[in-house]
């Protein structure tokens, strides 16, 4: 949509990234909610959108805790702690 209209796509990806983390159930679930997330807080980082950034590790993160994936625990905190500096 981005590409077509004269939209701030942003704001979009994170809310869509936020609305579905909170319907995501169960491990699986969470586990690619917690990849997404991280996905999208390096396009934002690399796109220099860095607040935004932190805000799609953040729930990354969440959603890896409630994944108990101990893996992807890990990545998204350090994920976290990367881009708050």
């Amino acid at each position: 949509m981005a590409k077509s209209f004269l939209v701030d796509d942003v704001p979009m990806r994170v809310a869509a990234l936020a609305e579905s983390a909170q319907n995501a159930f169960g491990a699986d679930g969470n586990e690619l909610i917690a990849e997404a997330g991280l996905d999208l807080a390096d396009r934002m980082a690399k796109e220099r959108h860095f607040d935004e950034a932190y805000h799609c590790a953040a729930i990354a993160n969440t959603a890896a805790l409630q994944s108990r994936n101990q893996s992807l625990i890990t990545e998204t905190a350090a994920r976290l702690k990367e881009l708050k500096r």
